[in-house]
């Protein structure tokens, strides 16, 4: 019998716990669970001195093994079969980088301009060309798409149609202000398919009018309240970020109540707070001294967001977000059949990044097939964890997976500050815990 690499025993409240960072079990153990930690430790373990249910348990978290496995070698083999898997097309869509919102940590180079026929033809070329597709996720994002949604409605129609035809499973997500919404555009949402929006309020009215100003001046915080009841009622799923930085960190717990007082604990809302400016890129630069760039800070930030949460009555709306889990890939942009494509049809491995031509790998309308030579794309798919010893070496890795693929291709090298430490750990399991005892 072997122990995973990947175990994390701590204590609360005088009470042992276990948790394994590859499985996400997490469980109140007892002194035998202990007993057999040790024994296998010491190389004395007999299988015939401890209870089959308890072994068995073991087995079924993860804890313990009994084949001749090696852990780091089965998760690099996963994470290699899924991102080089062809049945599945991801792509962040920018219709658009326009914006009627002036948000000062976002893009700082406000850019004019719509995508062409010819591109959106490009884009569908490319889909096409992908033969061995099955299911096709798109991401529409900007500026905001809704600022186009004639192009939004006539490109979504026929990209489902294709996938109809070609029997493809499709699916969207939308990444929104939210302030342009009308009561008219639901039904054509819900007809192609965009069933999920990511939606953000950065505090109470005042300041959130303040820190997320439109061009005229409106109040842009009353229409986005008012559009998330209208998604929500309507079926439409929405992730609310919250965003927080030390300008208006003072203010959450204000917000909280007012959506809790405006919208309500529904099954169709999640919430979670945003770290702005946790950003590899070189957008939101003008908002830097306002970031939270230390990550204990952080941890103790989210964890209280998510304990304010509960005290009101969301715990079904946080779901077991403090709880870290196992990923397949360190992030989307790691995944070879993922891209994200501009206005003007050039192609990125990360949304991040879309704007920056000279980080691109190729253009839509110049080449539908996959220009798999382009280091621009190699980068960001090929360098694996597997050959970093401090990763190799750590039981955090399945949660994590290597960190930002961004910062690896900015700097070429591993983050010295990893995403998360096994303090942070502690305290998210602590609190999970903690919570549940409530």
């Amino acid at each position: 019998m072997k122990l995973s690499k990947f175990n994390h025993i701590f204590e609360v409240d005088g009470r042992n716990y276990f948790f394994n960072t590859r499985s996400s079990a997490i469980a109140e153990i007892s002194e035998e669970f202990l007993s057999v930690v040790n024994a296998i430790n010491k190389g004395v373990f007999n299988e015939e001195n401890f209870s089959k249910d308890l072994i068995d348990s073991m087995l079924y978290a993860g804890a313990i093994f009994r084949d001749d496995r090696d852990e780091l070698m089965a998760l690099a083999y996963q994470n290699n079969v899924f991102k080089y898997s062809q049945d599945k097309l991801i792509i962040t869509v920018f219709p658009t980088f326009e914006c009627n919102c002036r948000c000062k940590y976002c893009y700082e180079n406000k850019v004019k301009g719509v995508m062409s026929p010819k591109v959106q033809e490009g884009l569908l070329n490319f889909i096409k060309n992908r033969k061995s597709i099955k299911s096709l996720n798109i991401i529409w994002f900007g500026g905001e798409p809704l600022l186009y949604r004639d192009l939004l409605f006539d490109l979504s129609n026929k990209l489902l149609k294709y996938c109809n035809e070609q029997n493809v499973s499709y699916s969207c997500s939308m990444v929104t202000n939210l302030t342009l919404l009308q009561e008219d555009d639901i039904a054509k949402l819900k007809k192609y398919k965009i069933f999920n929006y990511q939606v953000t309020l950065d505090g109470p009215e005042i300041i959130h009018n303040k820190r997320r100003p439109e061009i005229n001046e409106v109040n842009s915080f009353k229409k986005i309240v008012n559009n998330i009841k209208l998604l929500i009622i309507n079926g439409l799923k929405v992730d609310l970020r919250v965003n927080i930085d030390k300008s208006n960190i003072d203010y959450v717990p204000e917000l909280l109540r007012v959506i809790n007082l405006e919208i309500g604990q529904h099954k169709n809302l999640t919430l979670y707070p945003g770290r702005v400016g946790n950003s590899n890129s070189g957008i939101c630069k003008s908002a830097k001294s306002d970031c939270i760039e230390n990550a204990e800070d952080w941890s103790e930030i989210t964890i209280d967001f998510y304990r304010q949460c509960i005290k009101l009555g969301f715990s079904d709306n946080i779901g077991e977000r403090i709880i870290p889990k196992s990923v397949i890939m360190s992030c989307s942009a790691e995944f070879s059949n993922y891209f994200a494509i501009d206005p003007n049809g050039y192609m990125y491995k990360c949304s991040l990044i879309a704007g920056e031509q000279d980080k691109a790998f190729q253009n839509v309308c110049e080449c539908t097939d996959l220009n798999v030579s382009s280091s621009n794309y190699l980068k960001w798919v090929v360098p694996s964890y597997i050959t970093y010893n401090k990763c190799n070496e750590c039981k955090l890795l399945p949660i994590c997976m290597g960190g930002c693929r961004l910062l690896y291709c900015n700097t070429q090298e591993k983050n010295s500050e990893c995403a998360m430490s096994e303090s942070e750990l502690n305290k998210y399991l602590t609190s999970f815990i903690k919570f549940k005892l409530i």
